[in-house]
């Protein structure tokens, strides 16, 4: 990165919100950046960001061999987001919080982003094709690319079959931890 990176990033999204164009800002949540929830959310806000997406980091992939230097447990998530919520209400914040893919959250009045996408899927580092990256076992493997080259295919196919029986009635997978 270049001398001043962070200023001119900061600058750029407040020019692009002051000028009408709708700011995404979308933040991995993990053990190394949770303590800083807060600030983060206040710095968004003062920067006129729309909405602050949330997206736990997750077990999966090449990641899950350092899961106890990157992850929090379910709990420390709800917690981190309670604290963002809570600060949000005090304020009169008017950026708006989000998450991606953590159910949990519905509970404590986040907007979620479920996964009832029918063609979304999830491939790891050895091929494997599944619904999705909570949810990477035996049982919910849909095909593996490497080995098949119409796997993807397939898998999308299989999904969309299935889809009354994968997903509950609000779009989240039934078998989502």
């Amino acid at each position: 990165s270049g001398e001043n990176d962070l200023l001119k990033l900061e600058r750029n999204i407040k020019m692009a919100s002051e000028n009408g164009f709708i700011v995404f800002m979308r933040v991995a949540l993990g053990r190394l950046n949770y303590p800083e929830i807060e600030n983060i959310y206040k710095k968004a806000n003062q920067l006129c960001v729309d909405t602050l997406q949330i997206k736990p980091v997750i077990m999966s992939g090449r990641a899950r061999q350092n899961k106890g230097q990157l992850f929090l447990d379910k709990d420390t998530i709800l917690n981190s987001l309670d604290k963002i919520v809570n600060l949000s209400k005090r304020s009169g914040f008017k950026t708006k919080i989000s998450i991606s893919c953590f159910p949990p959250a519905e509970k404590i009045g986040l907007i979620t982003k479920f996964c009832a996408n029918s063609d979304k899927l999830y491939l790891d580092t050895n091929g494997n094709i599944y619904h999705c990256n909570y949810i990477m076992n035996e049982a919910n493997l849909l095909g593996n690319y490497l080995k098949d080259d119409n796997a993807v295919r397939v898998a999308i196919e299989k999904r969309i079959n299935n889809f009354k029986n994968l997903f509950n009635s609000k779009g989240i997978l039934k078998d989502c931890p």
